[in-house]
Formats: structure tokens, C-alpha cells, sequence
């Protein structure tokens, strides 16, 4: 048998090379969309979750009388949820992610938030989890260092949106320290509805399953047609609906925390550069451009102006 004899399926042989050159570009939009979702988990360093760390919390009282810091009327300790106790699924657990956070737990308990800080984010960075960059940022503030308090907990709501304690921490955070939030968009408030490792996923699942259910033979039976049909179309608006939340968090990588301060805001992306405003740490920029050492960045004023690259970190990661 040669070449010539071979034949075709019934449902290749109708295709039309209009038809080939459809399906080849649904295929390459299918291949672009997982790239991309691919590439949107590694560019991300906090978006994969594999393990919560979340410790039981103490009272109040119970914490003001431990942290042995200065704390004016029993508010600053009161409003944070604080790590005090490993939960029961780590007990045992001697993977390094789970001994950095016995030794967080233990310098926490004995009022060394500094090293307890140290482990903690060891602990976190081995193993992305909102209960870990909570406990950081527990850490933190208690250290006094606003900035990286804030980051942490910045970090564990883009892992976690609905976590509440880190919420209510910042919420006080920001209201002891003064810090305004920039304006956010409406695709970034709809990105807050699900963890930032969802949309991604959610985009390849509709996009993939219109595609193979456009790519399905046809069947000569109405109700698998009109089956195959539906789900096209399902999850063409399905895909459709999920492109504002994968927006939402493009703009939300070009959001960072200010560590240091006080923080020129300066006019040129040089040293000598002329000051415009002297930022807080902790206050969160947008970012716009980079130019060497020096971000481009907007303020919640709505004042744009450039700072040092080693002064902010970006909750997503490094751009």
C-alpha cells in the first residue's frame, strides 16, 4: 500500500484547508494562553501554595505581657493576630520548611522577634504559604520594621485574599502609621476575588476545553452537537470572563512596599536628584517605569517621582 491508498477519516477528509488554517489558530491561541499561564506561575514567586503554617493565636492581654515592648494603651499588640503555638500537622515534621518555623515560633515565644523573623521567612520562602508570611509579619511589627511587616502581609494576601488576619493587620497598620493605598482599578478588585494562582489556571481550563470541543468530530446525533456546541461556547465565555481577573493582576505585580524610611522621592533617576516628597515605610507605590538603578513610581497622592530600587520590593516578586 502506498501513500495514495491511505484514507482519511470521514471527519478529516471534510475539512477545508479554511478549515485546517482555523483550527491551526486556535491551537496556536490555546499554545500562547498555557505559555502563559505557565510562565505567569514562575514569574510570580508567591502565587504556588503548598502548605499552610498557621499557629493558634493568644489573648491579647497574654501577648502585651510577653512581647516586652513599649506599647501605648495596649493597641499596637491588641489589634495584631499573633503566631504563638505550631499546629498539630506539623508536629513531627522535620522537613526544613517545618524546623524554620519551630525556631520562628520558639525565638517568637522568648521575645527575640528579630531572629524569629529570620526563621519565619525562611520558613515561608521554602514553602509559599499565607499563614507563614502572616506569622512574618507578626514578627515584623513587633521588631518595629514596619515596611517588611506590611510586605509580609501583603504577601499573604496575594496568596490568600480571604485571609482575615492579615487583613485586619494591615487595616491597623495602615491607620497607626497613616498610609494611604493607591486607587485600585476594577479588573485589580475583581483579581481579589480569587488567589492569584487561580486565574491563570482557570483561563488554560476554559480556553482548552473550547478548543477541544471545537476540534471534536462532528456527530450525525443533534444532542451531541448541540452538547459539543454549548460547551464552545461556555468555555469561550467562561475564558472571556476570566481575562479582567488576569489584568487585575498584571497591575497588581507593578504594586510594591517602600522598606525603608525616610524615602526620597526625587524629580531625576539619579542621586543628587531633587526631592519632591520623603516617603514612608510601608507606604505602597505603583510602579512605571525603570531607568538603571531607579523605579518610577506613583504614590497614592497621585505623585510620580523616582526612587532608589533598593528601597521598595514588590509584593509579586522582582519584575
Amino acid at each position: 500500500m502506498n501513500g495514495s491508498d491511505l484514507e482519511l477519516p470521514p471527519y478529516i477528509s471534510r475539512l477545508r484547508p479554511r478549515s485546517w488554517l482555523y483550527c491551526g489558530r486556535i491551537l496556536l491561541a490555546a499554545l500562547a494562553i498555557a505559555f502563559f499561564s505557565g510562565a505567569g506561575l514562575n514569574a510570580y514567586p508567591f502565587i504556588a501554595e503548598t502548605v499552610v503554617f498557621s499557629g493558634a493565636t493568644a489573648k491579647p492581654e497574654q501577648l502585651a505581657s510577653s512581647s516586652g515592648l513599649p506599647v501605648a494603651g495596649g493597641q499596637a499588640v491588641k489589634a495584631i493576630t499573633l503566631p504563638v503555638s505550631i499546629t498539630e500537622t506539623m508536629i513531627g515534621d522535620t522537613s526544613v520548611p517545618a524546623v524554620c518555623f519551630q525556631q520562628g515560633i520558639s525565638n517568637y515565644l522568648s521575645g527575640n522577634f528579630t531572629n524569629a523573623a529570620g526563621f519565619f521567612q525562611a520558613a515561608a520562602l521554602k514553602r509559599l504559604a499565607p499563614g507563614a508570611w502572616c506569622n512574618l509579619g507578626n514578627a515584623e511589627w513587633l521588631a518595629g520594621r514596619v515596611g517588611p511587616a506590611i510586605l509580609a502581609w501583603e504577601r499573604a494576601r496575594w496568596l490568600d485574599p480571604y485571609l482575615e488576619s492579615a487583613r485586619n493587620n494591615l487595616d491597623f497598620a495602615r491607620k497607626t502609621e497613616r498610609l494611604d493605598l493607591p486607587e485600585p482599578g476594577w479588573t485589580e478588585l475583581c483579581s481579589a476575588w480569587l488567589p492569584s494562582a487561580w486565574w491563570p489556571w482557570l483561563a488554560a481550563l476554559f480556553l482548552w476545553s473550547a478548543v477541544a470541543a471545537a476540534l471534536w468530530p462532528n456527530s450525525a446525533h443533534p444532542a451531541k452537537t448541540n452538547w459539543r456546541q454549548g460547551l464552545v461556547a461556555g468555555g469561550l465565555a467562561g475564558f472571556l470572563l476570566v481575562l479582567p481577573g488576569l489584568a487585575g493582576i498584571h497591575e497588581r505585580t507593578k504594586l510594591g512596599v517602600m522598606l525603608t524610611s525616610p524615602a526620597p522621592l526625587r524629580l531625576a533617576p539619579a542621586p543628587h536628584g531633587q526631592a519632591i516628597a520623603l516617603l514612608s515605610a510601608g507606604e505602597v507605590v505603583r510602579r512605571e517605569r525603570q531607568e538603571g538603578g531607579y523605579y518610577m513610581v506613583r504614590t497614592a497622592n497621585d505623585v510620580a517621582g523616582w526612587v532608589a530600587a533598593t528601597q521598595v520590593v514588590w509584593i509579586a516578586g522582582s519584575p
